[in-house]
């Protein structure tokens, strides 16, 4: 039996690519494992991926709803408490003027009946005595004119002051139905608000299960684009005379997943580079209007292109997209895209 050694120097590995090879091989191991335990939602490719994160989108969409419908419902109890605060004062001073009217009334019922006693506890003087007494008839009658002022003005004290407390008296029973129908209008605003605001922890709760799930699925897709790009490079470093250069070669395959893309048919538009960078354009205008320091309200999308983390870290990117330069991000952008197709933008690129 011939040995190994015996075989023509062309069929035998090089040395250094055998190790790099065994090192491969057992990293591909590793990678199969890890994908083994892996979320089983990542399995589903790409068009899961984009499903989960148009889920999630949709869910940030409703809470985003749902908050500012909250917010008006917030605003329109404090209206109504407002409402109801102020009536609660407008009757208080109402009680306060009815009790001041009360007093004058009194007052008033008071003096009358003493000038009433001091009128006729004396038999009322006769003409001559009047005139005796005033000095000349003009004077007389001036003295009947004032007496008969003075009666007509305590009877329009009199009647002025009952006035005022008919008049305080009903504005106080419109007071309080006022306060009443205020009342029932802010127990409604707050029935309202205590619902929007349960619904929006439900959405929310929602929102972060859907957000976990999306990261479960990219980090499988991640996981798959590795250990794809393990089995490349073990497939290189078995072939006779394979260099270490060749076989640590970047060479990426272009159906490869990448995080968020998966097993997605979406592919770039065929075209030149000015056709790319429009449509990428289009594609941060819908999703951040162009910003690159956006930020999505569940904080999981992040700068011009709303990356989310895994994603970013799979183009090359470090550290938060929203503080990278716009230059970078428009790189990263392009990079997905040429790699993925605009299917990683499900949403904004086909619009």
């Amino acid at each position: 039996m011939a040995h190994a050694d015996d075989q023509p120097h062309r069929f035998r590995p090089h040395p250094r690519g055998a190790a790099l090879a065994t090192a491969l091989t057992a990293a591909l191991i590793a990678g199969a494992f890890a994908l083994a335990v892996a979320p089983a939602g990542g399995q589903s490719g790409g068009q899961g991926i984009d499903a989960q994160r148009a889920k999630v989108r949709a869910l940030e969409a409703g809470l985003v709803q749902v908050n500012g419908e909250a917010a008006a419902a917030e605003r329109a109890y404090s209206e109504a408490d407002a409402t109801v605060r102020r009536l609660q004062t407008r009757i208080g001073d109402n009680a306060r003027q009815q009790k001041l009217a009360a007093q004058n009334f009194a007052r008033a019922q008071e003096r009358l009946a003493e000038r009433l006693r001091q009128i006729y506890a004396q038999d009322p003087p006769s003409m001559v005595e009047v005139l005796v007494a005033s000095g000349s008839l003009t004077s007389a009658v001036d003295s009947y004119d004032m007496v008969n002022r003075v009666a007509d003005q305590d009877r329009d004290l009199m009647v002025g002051f009952a006035a005022a407390r008919t008049r305080l008296s009903e504005l106080r029973v419109q007071l309080i139905q006022d306060r009443r129908d205020a009342g029932r209008g802010r127990t409604e605003a707050a029935k309202r608000l205590a619902q929007l605001r349960a619904l929006a922890g439900e959405r929310q709760r929602l929102l972060g299960a859907a957000q976990n799930a999306l990261a479960g699925l990219e980090s499988a897709a991640s996981q798959r684009a590795a250990l794809q790009d393990a089995q490349r490079r073990a497939a290189r470093a078995a072939q006779p005379g394979a260099t270490p250069e060749e076989v640590t070669a970047d060479t990426p395959d272009p159906g490869s997943l990448v995080p968020g893309d998966g097993d997605t048919t979406a592919a770039a538009p065929q075209g030149g580079g000015d056709d790319v960078d429009a449509h990428l354009a289009r594609i941060a205008q819908c999703e951040s209007g162009g910003n690159p320091r956006a930020i999505s309200p569940g904080g999981d999308y992040r700068g011009k292109y709303q990356f989310s983390p895994a994603t970013w870290e799979a183009v090359g990117g470090t550290g938060d997209p929203a503080a990278a330069s716009e230059a970078e991000q428009d790189l990263r952008a392009r990079i997905l895209y040429e790699r993925a197709g605009p299917g990683q933008w499900p949403v904004c690129s086909a619009r």
